[in-house]
């Protein structure tokens, strides 16, 4: 698509739109997936010509593709903060703007702007935007449901230390060691949830930024592993991975997200089943996946696993609030990369996601 294209400068039609306006359909192509991805999404370059555009954004402004790759997103969107100059956009921003419909019609909506600096690019996320005492009611609700997840563990941890206390002198190594897996157990979970609160707080109120610097990706992933899978469950979690893959993020937030994915292999998957986490170099990306041997997912299922408060209904047994995948989604987006989920009924899924590499030859 427009990955790793000359840019052009100037005022006319550079490569990236010239190829785009000649092959179409080019949005489903290179490094991302734009039809992929569940918003309306307009790629534009550093000078703001539209690049690509996915279906959902087509419906949105009531534009074919063609009829806008080449020109200027102003055409199609009021920034409420006057013009807009990418070639200053180096961090992913929150703002408001209005989409000037064909038919003049003009629709208040949140826009993610998320810059990709090596290959010269913006990518614009688009969504409508709510009342705000809608934003209020929906905050609300996910501090209650978050509340009311965290109340259980808590409780278990605080009996867990009030019985240990009473037992130390007397009980057995075998039973102190259960006990202290419980509250190894409830303890993970509460941090779980408390990250995912965090995010989700940030995300809501526009305040949700990443700081995007080289990041040896395997390392990452290894370290990952080491922290966050129990000693019980380490034997079931291999790691899949050339020597080094380097990829430009925030270390932190993409820390969570592959947190996120062993968390859910962890949970859903059968006790003793083999999860595997595989680092790939694909074309001039990297790949991350967590794959496992769990109940898999229904098409339509799938198609909406990364929706706020959505779970499958084989997780309906299980602790959660639905948000760590939404929360993983967000991350990937704001990084301009791609996430997704592979899955077959009752023969586990792959969750991945990718990233831009930093160098397209990785050692």
């Amino acid at each position: 698509m427009f990955w790793g294209m000359p840019h052009d400068e100037g005022g006319g039609m550079g490569m990236i739109e010239q190829t785009l306006a000649t092959q179409g359909e080019a949005s489903s192509r290179g490094g991302l997936d734009l039809e992929a991805m569940p918003d309306p999404v307009i790629v534009v370059s550093m000078s703001g010509r539209v690049v690509a555009m996915n279906e959902l954004a087509e419906v949105l402004v009531g534009y074919e593709r063609h009829e806008l790759v080449g020109d200027s997103v102003e055409n199609v969107l009021v920034f409420a903060d006057g013009d807009r100059d990418f070639a200053v956009q180096l961090r992913v921003e929150f703002i408001g703007a209005f989409v000037r419909h064909k038919t003049g019609h003009e629709v208040p909506v949140e826009l993610m702007l998320s810059p990709d600096l090596p290959e010269r690019v913006v990518v614009i996320t688009l969504r409508a935007r709510r009342a705000a005492d809608e934003r209020a009611s929906i905050r609300d609700e996910d501090v209650a449901a978050l509340g009311h997840d965290l109340r259980g563990p808590l409780s278990v941890i605080a009996l867990e230390i009030a019985m240990l206390e009473e037992r130390l002198e007397t009980s057995s190594s075998e039973e102190t060691a259960r006990s202290l897996a419980r509250i190894g157990r409830n303890l993970a979970f509460v941090d779980h949830m408390l990250h995912d609160l965090l995010d989700l707080a940030s995300i809501d109120s526009a305040r949700f930024r990443i700081v995007r610097e080289p990041v040896e990706l395997v390392g990452r992933v290894v370290d990952v592993v080491e922290r966050t899978v129990s000693t019980r469950d380490r034997e079931r979690v291999s790691v899949e991975a050339p020597p080094r893959v380097t990829v430009l993020a925030d270390a932190r937030r993409i820390e969570r997200v592959i947190c996120n994915f062993l968390h859910n292999a962890l949970k859903y998957s059968p006790a003793h089943s083999p999860i595997t986490v595989r680092v790939e170099p694909v074309g001039n990306r990297a790949r991350v996946s967590v794959i496992d041997q769990g109940p898999g997912l229904a098409p339509d299922e799938a198609r909406r696993v990364f929706e706020k408060f959505r779970r499958a209904r084989s997780a309906r047994t299980h602790e959660g609030a639905g948000l760590g995948l939404y929360v993983s989604r967000k991350i990937v987006e704001a990084h301009g990369g791609q996430i997704g989920v592979q899955s077959v009924i009752g023969n586990g899924s792959r969750f991945y996601f990718e990233l831009a590499l930093t160098d397209p030859r990785p050692t």
